[in-house]
């Protein structure tokens, strides 16, 4: 059998790029472990990408090049090409859209991690960018096409499946499954003393200009919480754009801030878990999630979790094992941040119970129930 992976976003590590990472990384070593005649095929867009992937996979793995960086057109005229002629038996499109005119030999698994863009305009935000109006204009009307094509439907929680069915029209249930993923493979590998290892000086937060990551709202609740308490802290905000970097340096200059909160790009795996080992908590409270891996990579390093209880994320996050607040209530997140700096007891019982919660999660799972998709419909 040869499985073809849209890996266009395998570098791009948030998200849907991590998904694509490490499920790869996963059916490549399941493969290998359990001597399956299966070939992958993993088609990206730049040589470039491929240069920094080849060495993490073994000679199962093909990485084809599609060197158009434009992707509709890459995904909707060449990738089908392409399956046709490296005799795909079967293509897995991993984020969100698929190639609506895909031959019918190839079979179709189409993996959804959300339907943001399909949200009403009273609830979506505008978008910043004519980048990003004609990406979600363009997901608004391939997504739907796709699912239509698909021959199974992927996605990675219960709520997401709800909205599915609740925004895409014609889609039947059981042409849907669940598969939840998992934090990074090095983050489930950690093994450390939390009392030695932490200096626990600072909070982490993933940030964004997307209002439903809710950065502002962190930002303003972290100035009460220094302010009200004369602590000399910091917060770092990971994951930022050049563009959001500039936006968000003059949002906490003008708050007085600048000398607490570091602002920073893309981290590796290795600089990321450094932060979460050495942080009070991470603060992740998000309006919207299709899942919410930070919660599980944070779980994972034996740090504190404040979140919100908005969409998948109790699902994900269970209970007794973070610290719910009002995403939209700056003294609620707060009183949170003085319950992860201040109440150690309550502190220690919630990762704990975490610790043992995030086991729950892992990639050799999610790589096995998506290889028992493929067989399902491969025989069909």
């Amino acid at each position: 059998m040869r499985i073809g992976i849209d890996a266009r976003y395998i570098c791009y590590r948030r998200g849907i790029g991590n998904y694509v990472y490490n499920l790869s990384i996963e059916l490549n070593n399941l493969i290998q472990y359990k001597d399956l005649n299966i070939d992958l095929y993993l088609f990206v867009n730049s040589f470039k990408v491929k240069n920094r992937i080849r060495n993490n996979f073994n000679s199962n793995a093909k990485i084809i090049v599609i060197p158009i960086p434009f992707y509709p057109i890459w995904e909707q005229f060449l990738l089908p090409i392409y399956c046709l002629f490296f005799k795909i038996n079967i293509l897995h499109s991993t984020s969100n859209s698929a190639p609506i005119f895909l031959c019918n030999k190839v079979k179709l698994v189409q993996t959804i991690h959300d339907v943001m863009y399909m949200l009403p305009s009273s609830i979506l935000p505008k978008p910043k960018s004519n980048y990003q109006y004609f990406g979600r204009l363009y997901l608004k009307l391939i997504v739907p096409l796709g699912v239509i094509r698909a021959n199974h439907i992927i996605t990675v929680s219960i709520f997401s499946k709800k909205d599915i069915e609740k925004y895409i029209s014609r889609i039947s249930e059981k042409k849907v499954s669940v598969i939840y993923e998992a934090p990074g493979f090095n983050l489930t590998k950690i093994n450390k003393s939390l009392n030695v290892s932490r200096t626990l000086q600072y909070f982490i937060t993933f940030g964004s200009l997307d209002p439903r990551k809710n950065t502002f709202n962190t930002i303003l609740a972290f100035k009460k919480f220094i302010i009200d308490n004369k602590l000399d802290f910091k917060l770092y905000i990971v994951g930022l754009k050049k563009d959001e970097i500039i936006v968000f340096k003059k949002f906490i200059i003008e708050n007085d801030i600048f000398n607490n909160v570091i602002l920073t790009n893309y981290l590796d795996e290795e600089q990321l878990i450094d932060l979460y080992i050495n942080s009070t908590a991470l603060i992740y409270i998000s309006l919207y999630e299709g899942f919410g891996i930070p919660i599980l990579e944070g779980m994972s390093c034996k740090t504190l979790v404040i979140t919100s209880k908005n969409a998948c994320i109790p699902e994900i996050a269970g209970e007794n094992n973070v610290l719910y607040v009002d995403p939209l209530n700056i003294n609620d997140i707060m009183e949170k941040l003085n319950i992860a700096f201040f109440d150690n007891k309550k502190r220690q019982f919630l990762i704990d119970n975490a610790s043992n919660h995030v086991k729950n999660f892992n990639w050799s799972n999610v790589a096995l129930e998506t290889l028992n998709v493929y067989n399902s419909i491969n025989v069909k």
